[in-house]
């Protein structure tokens, strides 16, 4: 896990989780271990505290949310609508941002 990499690398990283959902499956679990394994290096950010990605700027290595926060990152992962209602076909860019969920990885230098 990047996680890992960072702590044992680069102490100061952060990741950033926006999701365009409330709740996942055992978050209280994740949150938990995530807390023990790793302080407060990872943050979960749901959709109602502006957690929903509106926007992805890959040249800017930026992610604007529903409520107009820009957040930069040295590192984007953005994970695509899954499921119903969402298409596998055609081209990957531009990707349509809304409702995607997004890890930003935001790294210090190296000690």
């Amino acid at each position: 896990m990047v996680a890992h990499y960072f702590k044992q690398n680069k102490p100061r990283s952060k990741i950033l989780l926006l999701d365009a959902k409330d709740n996942f499956s055992k978050k209280a679990l994740f949150q938990q271990g995530w807390a023990a394994k790793y302080g407060n290096m990872i943050e979960w950010v749901g959709q109602s505290d502006d957690g929903q990605v509106q926007r992805v700027d890959v040249k800017r290595g930026e992610v604007e949310t529903l409520f107009g926060t820009i957040h930069k990152a040295s590192v984007l992962n953005v994970i695509p609508r899954s499921g119903p209602g969402s298409s596998p076909s055609g081209p990957a860019w531009p990707m349509p941002a809304a409702g995607c969920r997004c890890i930003l990885m935001a790294s210090s230098p190296a000690r």
